[in-house]
């Protein structure tokens, strides 16, 4: 990928586009940019929301979802899905220990 293939996406609007190519340029696999967005998005709504249970449904869904979605990402899909576990986990331990509410 050139310059001026990048500023081609620049040029007709496509900032999405021209971000995935930079992407793509530097790791070389454009189904990892879509995962570190959902990642990113799903951060965005713990800190909008400061609710634990939102953001382990969310990296749940996530997770299922790239793994039928893009293959390629299973590890990384993996991962959500064992962040989504383990969150509901400590919210189960904690509201045991009486800490959690």
């Amino acid at each position: 990928m050139s310059v001026e293939s990048l500023t081609q996406f620049i040029w007709e609007g496509d900032i999405f586009g021209f971000l995935q190519a930079l992407y793509v340029m530097a790791f070389g696999n454009a189904d990892l940019f879509y995962g570190v967005v959902a990642m990113i998005l799903s951060l965005g709504f713990y800190i909008r929301l400061h609710n634990l249970a939102v953001l382990a449904i969310a990296w749940i869904l996530l997770g299922s979802l790239v793994i039928v979605a893009m293959p390629i990402l299973s590890a990384f899909a993996i991962f959500f899905l064992i962040m989504g576990i383990g969150s509901m986990l400590y919210m189960a331990f904690m509201r045991v220990r009486g800490s959690y509410s």
